[in-house]
């Protein structure tokens, strides 16, 4: 397990591509390859990522979308669909919930009602829902 840094910025732009396109998208057509690797880029220098990795392959990440003064918020968290359903997410989840502790933080997430699977795991992991929200974009794409 290793945390990854902005030298990883090539290693893992596949996997963030695919997390934007089926996660973050409102239309995958408005989808943009520049944006998508600058924010990864930004990412990889201001968060905390962990990958998983297999014969130099990312296979899934998990990760922190702000790291506030005594709260991280918990994002970023995909798995390529063929490696779901392993546990891979759950491994990588903690080490990032493992990180915050080491550093006098706790943790929380958002996660779409729409995804019943990161639901289960993330109760697992013992979150509890405790409000309902609704995002707004203001721009077509992502």
């Amino acid at each position: 397990m290793r945390q990854a840094g902005p030298k990883d910025v090539t290693a893992l732009y596949d996997l963030q591509r695919l997390y934007e396109i089926e996660e973050v998208c409102l239309d995958p057509g408005q989808f943009n390859d520049t944006a998508c690797y600058a924010h990864l880029k930004d990412c990889l220098r201001k968060e905390v990522i962990y990958p998983a990795e297999r014969n130099g392959r990312a296979g899934a990440k998990s990760g922190t979308n702000t790291c506030g003064y005594r709260v991280w918020q918990i994002g970023g968290v995909y798995t390529r669909p063929e490696a779901r359903g392993r546990g891979i997410g759950t491994i990588l989840i903690r080490a990032v919930i493992d990180h915050a502790a080491r550093n006098d933080k706790a943790t929380c997430l958002f996660v779409k009602k729409a995804n019943p699977a990161a639901i289960a795991l993330y109760k697992k992991l013992g979150y509890e829902t405790v409000d309902s929200f609704r995002i707004s974009y203001f721009k077509n794409g992502c």
